[in-house]
């Protein structure tokens, strides 16, 4: 009986610890999804267009990919996204330029609410296409600015 008390005791004390960990997850860190090829896109400068309904939870730029995890409507058809940086480019230090995701649900009428992650090459959005030129990115729907380097 004496061991079966140490033995729940440990059980208690290792699973408090490891509910402990979980609660250390970065917040911010961002679960790259297994579908690359159908998410990774190339950023462009352009005009602005209509997009579909969608929310930005987060983004985080790493070297020159940005990863946009989303929420959109749908299930029903395939979805397309395109990130489009002004040509007009603020002139601060450093630089500031506003982008945009454009979603296309092709007329998907489906409500299950998906969650995804848009990975971008965005090299195209740099003022100066030379290692450790700086600017920052302003992305319509998501309240924080982006400092990007290209690299």
């Amino acid at each position: 009986m004496k061991h079966s008390i140490y033995a729940l005791v440990t059980l208690l004390i290792l699973g408090c610890a490891s509910r402990k960990e979980l609660g250390k997850v970065n917040e911010t860190s961002i679960t790259v999804n297994s579908n690359l090829e159908k998410d990774f896109i190339t950023a462009t400068l352009g005009e602005s267009k209509t997009s579909d309904a969608i929310t930005i939870n987060d983004a985080q730029i790493n070297g020159n990919i940005m990863y946009l995890v989303v929420e959109y409507s749908g299930g029903c058809q395939n979805h397309s996204f395109e990130l489009t940086g002004s040509y007009a480019v603020a002139k601060s230090i450093p630089p500031q330029r506003a982008i945009q995701l454009y979603h296309n649900a092709n007329g998907d009428n489906c409500r299950a609410l998906i969650t995804d992650t848009i990975i971008v090459n965005i090299e195209a959005l740099a003022t100066t296409p030379m290692p450790g030129s700086e600017i920052f990115l302003n992305l319509k729907g998501y309240g924080k600015q982006l400092k990007y380097i290209y690299q």
